[in-house]
């Protein structure tokens, strides 16, 4: 009976030991997964900053261009000015 106990201690003490290998793998697996969520945030974020910057710069140009356009009809229409 001792020698059977034995060999299941050593046994558990394995399956264990792999366990805790196996755990420490899954660690590394979910660690090395999360770093590449959150590098790829970080790029979506910049591309997105990139866009937001560039479509707003064209929106206030438009707007500019387009508000000087109408300044510079409502002044020829009222004053006479050359066309």
């Amino acid at each position: 009976m001792a020698g059977e106990a034995e060999q299941l201690v050593v046994s558990l003490e394995a399956r264990i030991r792999e366990f805790e290998r196996n755990m420490q793998r899954a660690q590394r697996t979910a660690n090395d997964n999360f770093r590449g969520i959150e590098r790829r945030a970080r790029q979506m974020n910049r591309n997105l900053d990139g866009i937001l910057r560039s479509t707003t710069s064209r929106l206030v140009t438009s707007v500019f261009a387009g508000s000087r356009s109408r300044i510079s009809s409502t002044l020829r229409i009222r004053y006479g000015g050359g066309a």
